[in-house]
């Protein structure tokens, strides 16, 4: 009999360990509260003094749902246009140029909206890109936004608009021939 209790605890003992990372990771948030590894809340809701985002508007200025047409939600426009800045800021550096991202204007995002019309081009479906055609020529706007007295201060700029683009008429062109 004491044998049998004593493998039946070994058993429990086992599927306690098996159980084991699954009360971990439920008790361990209630305990350390909203803290980052834990939580992603704080770690997304620390306001800087300025940030901006990338958005597209159509031909009509409306907003454009850009993740109804690539699958991407619109902060991943946000890191491409910040990767193209940074090719950009690396290319000045080699020509003796230190400009600081935060530093750069029109001038720099202008390749940087470019690149992001052009790979909207390449990464839609077919079905998707003739209906962005039709809202086309598409503009890429960067709204900053700034943090003052608590209040939050927007402002948009026009960096690029598809009449911007070299041949972008003869892509519409072909698509009409289409």
């Amino acid at each position: 009999m004491k044998g049998f209790l004593l493998r039946g605890l070994k058993k429990r003992a086992n599927l306690a360990f098996l159980y084991l990372p699954f009360v971990v990771l439920l008790v361990v948030p209630f305990l350390v509260g909203e803290e980052f590894p834990v939580s992603p809340f704080p770690m997304y809701n620390q306001w800087n003094e300025a940030s901006y985002l990338i958005y597209f508007q159509d031909n009509a200025g409306e907003p454009v749902a850009i993740q109804v047409m690539t699958g991407y939600k619109a902060g991943r426009y946000r890191k491409m246009f910040d990767r193209q800045q940074r090719i950009i800021r690396d290319e000045l550096a080699t020509e003796g140029i230190k400009k600081r991202l935060s530093d750069f204007g029109p001038e720099e995002w202008k390749p940087c909206g470019i690149w992001l019309l052009e790979w909207l081009d390449r990464n839609c479906d077919e079905g998707r890109l003739r209906l962005l055609e039709s809202l086309r020529p598409l503009a890429v706007i960067r709204r900053d936004l700034t943090l003052k007295n608590g209040v939050i201060d927007q402002v948009d700029t026009l960096v690029v608009t598809d009449e911007d683009r070299e041949g972008w008429q003869l892509r519409e062109k072909e698509e009409e021939l289409r």
